[in-house]
């Protein structure tokens, strides 16, 4: 299994935002017919800033599972949400999303990617 093409989008509308991140899940052949979780957030990266701490997780998504049926598949994930919960500190958020994938079947570690850090100022 593995986790390619990571983008994060996010669309704004006054105070209202579209956030989508989609990822390639990408699955050996024998990997397929079996069980699978994955999950998405969305994060303000905080890290080396005045406050420092570890990085604020704005919007979060899980999928319990699903059966891997072809050896690629894409995934979006998408929240609707305000400017006030993008908004965590004064000046501009630079936001990421963080993928996590899983094999349910046949247990193991799960595996993450992230996308790059997009820097908006809602």
């Amino acid at each position: 299994m593995d986790l390619t093409n990571l983008t994060l989008t996010l669309n704004q509308a006054g105070d209202n935002w579209t956030v989508k991140v989609t990822a390639t899940e990408t699955f050996t052949q024998s990997e397929l017919n079996q069980r699978f979780a994955d999950a998405a957030s969305v994060f303000e990266r905080d890290t080396g800033e005045p406050f420092g701490g570890a990085d604020d997780e704005l919007l979060m998504a899980f999928e319990f599972g699903s059966d891997a049926t072809s050896r690629e598949q894409t995934i979006t994930w998408t929240w609707q949400t305000t400017s006030e919960r993008l908004d965590t500190e004064d000046g501009s958020e630079r936001i990421y999303g963080r993928v996590m994938l899983r094999n349910v079947t046949s247990g193991g570690s799960p595996i993450f990617a992230r996308t790059p850090i997009t820097t908006i100022d809602p």
